[in-house]
């Protein structure tokens, strides 16, 4: 029976056994799953994490995605075929995918031409594009999309109810020119490095038109880059302590957003903003700005500073070593 007829036909009987397939295994990739988090002080950590990889395989003539779980995990190897005998079928309707579990048997086999097509989709099912958007345009994305800004907002990890599981939840707001989106952060991506004030790029995520307005959803694939530090030159004529909270805000998310940014605030220190002589205000933490503080009161600072986004990462004098 071809690939696609066994995973898009309903069976006869429930007592249905798919039979023997040869395959050839285009692409495996490694997918760790956290089954397990741990929750302490708005923190989360993995506590139990499965080692699962993803392969993609094919009859010569379609593609299916199956999920290797960790004991069964060094069953398949890439470029290899293989006639797989005790699989089954997962799901309730087509389009089913295909299960390995116990009584799955891999028998090393002859190797399977496959069209120059089919291994480009292999490619694109393991690791799938994410085209750079503007906020503007994140309601006409069909699939993923990646957008570019400053972290304006950011919550502390939460913990979350789904189903059976209790799973990390952050918010967060980017600002990208004049437009701002909330991202809700799931799973692993909540648990990624990201601070106010820094210019991020989030990749693979999806739309979702909520009650609470547009907003965009992290997905297994999520990752969180940022650009390299810029290097600046200026003269630092005045420092302000972090406003209250609420006081002046400008964010343009839903009162859902910015009432849960009230109650669960970052778990990173408020930042001081600094102003140059030429007008810009940038963010800074307290222990990088300390140092500077008193020599403020007796003259505007000439600094050389490196900048991620809008926050100073490092700072000095451009008179000392």
């Amino acid at each position: 029976m071809a690939l696609i007829k066994l995973l898009t036909t309903s069976p006869d009987t429930p007592y249905f056994r798919p039979p023997p397939l040869h395959v050839q295994v285009l692409k495996v990739e490694d997918q760790p799953r956290v089954v397990t988090w741990e929750f302490n002080e708005n923190m989360a950590r993995a506590a139990t994490i499965k080692k699962n990889r993803v392969a993609i395989i094919s009859d010569g003539h379609s593609l299916a995605r199956v999920t290797l779980y960790e004991e069964f995990s060094s069953k398949m190897v890439e470029g290899k075929a293989y006639i797989i005998r005790g699989h089954t079928l997962r799901g309730q309707s087509p389009p089913f995918t295909l299960n390995v579990g116990r009584e799955t048997k891999f028998f090393k086999s002859s190797t399977i031409i496959v069209p120059e097509q089919l291994t480009e989709e292999a490619e694109a099912m393991i690791n799938p594009a994410s085209p750079l958007k503007q906020v503007t345009e994140c309601r006409e994305v069909k699939g993923f999309m990646s957008v570019e800004g400053e972290v304006v907002e950011i919550n502390a990890v939460q913990p979350i109810r789904s189903g059976k599981d209790v799973i990390p939840m952050r918010r967060m707001i980017l600002d990208q020119d004049t437009s701002r989106i909330q991202i809700n952060l799931w799973r692993e991506a909540a648990v990624l490095e990201v601070n106010l004030g820094e210019r991020v790029r989030v990749t693979h995520m999806k739309c979702s038109n909520t009650d609470y307005g547009l907003q965009l959803q992290s997905s297994n694939y999520t990752k969180i880059e940022k650009p390299k530090d810029e290097v600046f030159f200026a003269d630092i004529v005045g420092v302000m302590e972090p406003e209250e909270e609420g006081s002046s805000s400008s964010s343009s998310s839903s009162s859902s957003s910015s009432s849960s940014s009230s109650s669960g605030s970052s778990s990173a220190e408020p930042l001081l903003q600094v102003l140059t002589e030429s007008g810009s205000i940038l963010l800074i933490d307290r222990a990088t700005w300390q140092p500077f503080e008193e020599r403020l009161t007796i003259s505007k600072l000439k600094v050389e500073m490196s900048v991620e986004g809008r926050r100073i990462t490092k700072m000095r004098l451009v008179n000392e070593a």
